[in-house]
């Protein structure tokens, strides 16, 4: 379905208009159709990514905020109950893991790190 328009355009815009069309022997309706679905297109990126810049800000200092929390299980627990090689705990990459798959138990974490990884998780899940 089309839509009859009647439009104003700029002696220079027309101008260079036509001459692309003689060297291009592009209807002029399709090259104009063309023209304003581009622009539509780059249009409708631009509002997006206002969009998703402001939308970013609004988030970024609780982004933060969790990164740091995320970053206290990264430093490691060493010597942390019974744990003699460094070891990490990757909250930010949680995932569900059979039991089979564990080999053997290397140690175990203390009450207020436990703590503190249910908190991180719930941060995590919500």
């Amino acid at each position: 379905m089309s839509k009859i328009l009647s439009l104003k355009l700029k002696n220079e815009i027309f101008e260079e208009t036509e001459s692309i069309l003689k060297k291009t022997k592009h209807p002029r309706d399709a090259y104009i159709n063309e023209a304003i679905h581009f622009y539509n297109r780059l249009f409708t990126r631009k509002m997006l990514k206002k969009q998703l810049l402001k939308e970013s800000a609004m988030v970024a200092e609780d982004s933060m905020a969790g990164l740091n929390e995320f970053e206290k299980f990264e430093e490691g627990l060493l010597g942390e109950a019974g744990l003699m090689e460094k070891s990490d705990i990757m909250v930010d990459q949680l995932r569900t893991n059979d039991n089979r798959r564990f080999i053997r138990r290397v140690g175990a974490i203390g009450r207020a790190t436990q703590k503190r990884l249910a908190e991180n998780i719930k941060i995590i899940l919500t």
